[in-house]
């Protein structure tokens, strides 16, 4: 159970962290409550830990500290949202610096 709980402080942490370097590049950032993902045609979805948006892009974010536990569902599901909704899916994972990286399928 310990392992657990350090696990989702250690991604709550990657996720403000990568947030607050979001903003930095002028992007307004939302947080997905407990990083559950959301609400979408009434059907609760599973993707999508941060929405940053300005005046040119909307970003849908799947944040993972490891690339690798990005499973195929995950990704299906955040390029199905993100293309209903006219958004970019992107990945932030940790590779000794935060990186970002589209998604595609």
């Amino acid at each position: 159970m310990k392992k657990r709980i350090k696990s989702k402080l250690k991604g709550s942490r990657f996720e403000r962290k990568v947030a607050l370097e979001l903003s930095k590049k002028g992007f307004l950032v939302y947080k997905g409550s407990a990083s559950k993902g959301g609400w979408y045609e009434g059907h609760r979805i599973g993707v999508g830990d941060l929405l940053a948006i300005n005046k040119e892009r909307k970003l849908i974010i799947e944040v993972k500290y490891n690339k690798s536990k990005l499973t195929q569902k995950e990704r299906s599901g955040l390029i199905e949202v993100a293309r209903k909704v006219g958004a970019e899916p992107y990945l932030a994972y940790w590779e000794g610096e935060i990186k970002l990286e589209r998604v595609k399928a």
